[in-house]
């Protein structure tokens, strides 16, 4: 039985995008800070967002690629997109704008 629960440094998560989730909200997360930082991991993975091989795969992506920058072979930089835009966020009857009831 795990005792994950148990550790105080361990609090369980994983990635989870909700219904209006564009690709440049993940975009935004890959992109190095200052181009000396970078970041990797499960929530970064467009494909396997949530999932260990997600983290797996965009780690090795990360590794690839800061191998090349350090080599001079690539760019030590991934592009960070100023304002994602979505497109409409999700509607339903239990989000606003309710639909207001006749009188």
């Amino acid at each position: 039985m795990p005792i994950w629960h148990s550790n105080l440094l361990y609090r369980g998560s994983y990635s989870n995008w909700g219904p209006s989730y564009v690709p440049a909200q993940s975009e935004n997360l890959k992109a190095t800070l200052n181009n000396r930082f970078w970041f990797a991991g499960e929530a970064t993975s467009v494909k396997y967002f949530g999932f260990l091989h997600g983290a797996y795969f965009e780690g090795q992506s990360a590794g690839y690629a800061l191998a090349a920058c350090i080599q001079g072979r690539g760019s030590c930089e991934y592009p960070h997109t100023m304002i994602p835009k979505n497109a409409q966020p999700y509607q339903s009857p239990l989000t606003p704008p309710f639909p207001m009831p006749s009188p």
